[in-house]
């Protein structure tokens, strides 16, 4: 396993807190600023030797995304251009498409983890269909595609599996043909 780059706040983690390493690869961190108790890792990989450096990696991805996993809320993200690409913080938004021509929406490989669900409205005229980048598929319903069916419908897809070079998404709502 290579050694990944940390961002910022896990470097600043890494350089700034005292830790305590007990068990099976569990890591306490004392420091406010770390994860919650909730979130620290126990039994990270049994019998798997980590550097602090991968514990702290999967801390900081986990630490970026858990106001993402404790807010109920949905938030609604407008898109007025015809093109847009899937990032992260797209992960279980409302995305608006309200361009009066048609719209692609591309999710690319490696960038969603499994479980990831995406909801599209077209809100205008112009059609939304998902695109896949490389190594990206999709499972709609025979004689659908992966597209909304017209104005003010809904589609949803939400990553299904991963492997090396496959990524399936299962589609579902307002599916247009």
């Amino acid at each position: 396993m290579a050694a990944p780059t940390n961002s910022p706040w896990a470097q600043t983690t890494l350089n700034n807190i005292p830790t305590e390493t007990t068990g099976q690869g569990t890591v306490y961190y004392s420091n406010k600023l770390a994860p919650p108790t909730e979130i620290q890792v126990y039994g990270l990989l049994i019998k798997t030797p980590l550097t602090l450096q991968h514990i702290n990696y999967q801390f900081d991805n986990i630490w970026q995304n858990i106001e993402y996993l404790k807010a109920p809320e949905v938030e609604v993200l407008t898109n007025t251009t015809t093109s847009r690409t899937f990032t992260l913080p797209d992960r279980a938004k409302h995305i608006r498409f309200t361009n009066a021509s048609n719209s692609s929406y591309t999710i690319n490989e490696g960038v969603a983890t499994v479980g990831t669900t995406i909801h599209v409205t077209q809100a205008a005229t112009g059609v939304v269909t998902l695109t896949g980048g490389s190594g990206v598929t999709f499972n709609v319903k025979a004689g659908f595609a992966a597209k909304t069916s017209g104005l003010n419908t809904n589609i949803f897809a939400r990553k299904v599996s991963q492997g090396s070079g496959v990524e399936s998404w299962d589609v579902w709502g307002d599916l247009g043909t």
